[in-house]
Formats: structure tokens, sequence, C-alpha cells
């Protein structure tokens, strides 16, 4: 079977510990194609579907975007440094619905079956402003994939259930560019993003957005159940 994994930097795996590695090296038979780029929103993302290299064609394909869109909101600083970098983001829920549907519409063309995925975590805190204008985005997309034929709808905070539950809490956000650049060049395995996140209190993340070994693990099993979904539910 061939996979695309469609994304931002969660997907690319960079900075944190890659999900897609671990499924690969669970489902070895498989093709996995990892398309995410870092810092890509929803527009960002459409660009890289309806690339040549995005054109598939895929048996399965997952997108996982939407949390840049709402990151690009957290300081004064976020939006200047997303402009110099060139990374469009979606000015409000309206657009970004806008921009999602045309994303599954392109990206239906070229793949069999697609998981789209809600975005997870700015901050391990739920009740935070962050996190419940993204549990407004992810009911939009759940909306948007009733209305494809082979569009399904995965929720991964069920799959975390130290926050969910409110086990774990922790406040920390790493809201500086610069510190989410020096993360990507000073982690460079996962017992170094193991260690930082255990620093910081937190349980699914390094640094309340991108995943440590934990959260990579989480993540890969609800992926793992969307793609053999029969093997993963054998006994």
């Amino acid at each position: 079977m061939r996979i695309g994994f469609f994304g931002d930097s969660l997907t690319e795996g960079r900075p944190g510990v890659s999900y897609v590695d671990i499924l690969r090296a669970r489902f070895p038979a498989d093709e996995m194609v990892n398309l995410g780029r870092c810092g890509d929103s929803v527009i960002g993302t459409h660009e890289i579907v309806a690339s040549p290299k995005g054109r598939g064609p895929f048996d399965l394909a997952f997108v996982w975007a939407g949390v840049n869109d709402i990151l690009a909101h957290v300081t004064w600083a976020s939006p200047i440094r997303r402009r110099l970098m060139g990374e469009p983001w979606a000015n409000s829920r309206g657009e970004f619905v806008t921009h999602y549907r045309a994303l599954l519409e392109t990206l239906s063309e070229n793949a069999m079956r697609i998981v789209a995925v809600a975005p997870l975590f700015i901050g391990e805190d739920l009740s935070n402003l962050w996190n419940r204008e993204l549990e407004v985005v992810a009911h939009e997309i759940e909306s948007l994939c009733a209305s494809f034929d082979r569009v399904e709808f995965l929720n991964l905070r069920p799959y975390m259930p130290a926050v969910a539950s409110g086990t774990c809490a922790s406040p920390f956000l790493e809201k500086r560019g610069l510190g989410m650049v020096w993360e990507v060049l000073a982690l460079r395995d996962a017992a170094d993003v193991d260690r930082v996140a255990a620093e910081r209190g937190l349980w699914y993340t390094v640094d309340g957005v991108h995943l440590n070994s934990r959260g990579a693990l989480a993540v890969a099993e609800a992926f793992a159940a969307r793609i053999h979904p029969a093997e993963e539910a054998a006994p």
C-alpha cells in the first residue's frame, strides 16, 4: 500500500520525534511518503498536495494541518515572522474552511482514502485560549469530512488521556521562534527530546506543540488503526 502523509513539522518530524518513522518500522511492506513541511498552514499543505510530488497516486493519505493557522496569532511577532518566512495562513475561520475544502477536493483526486486529522495541541493545557480555538477548528474539519465520500475524520486527543483527563496540565508553551529553531538544531535524538519534555513537565510534546516519544507513539497507534484496521483489531 502506498501512503502519503501531508502536514507541517509534526509530520516532517522536526523538531521532536517522528511518528512516520515509527509507522515505517511497524509496517515495512508499505510505502510511506512523508510530505510534511515545517511551518505549513492549511494553505501551504494544499500547495504540497497540488504539487507534482503530492499528486500520488496514494491508496491512503493522511492530512494533518491547522495548528500553524492558530499559532500565527499566539504572539504579536508571529505574523511578522511568518510573512518574512513566506508562510501564509488562514486569517479567519471562514478562510480556513475554504482552504481546507479545496485541499480535500485536490487530495481526493489522488488518493483512494483520506484521513483528515484534527490539529492537536498548542500547549498541553486544554483550557487555554488556543486549544479552545483548535476545538472549533476540529469541529469545522469534521463537518467538512461528512461532505466527502472517502474522507474520514480522526481526533487524536482521546489517544492522549493524560492531557484529556487533566492529569497533565503543564502551562509550558514555547512561543519564541528562536527557541523552536534552537530545538531543531540541538535536540538530535529522542532521548534529548524526552529529557527536555520531562524538565518542562510535558507528557506528549517537547514544547507544547511538537511530539516527544510518548506523543509520537500515540499518534502512530492512532494512524496504524486506520492503515491496517483488521490487523490492529486482532487479539
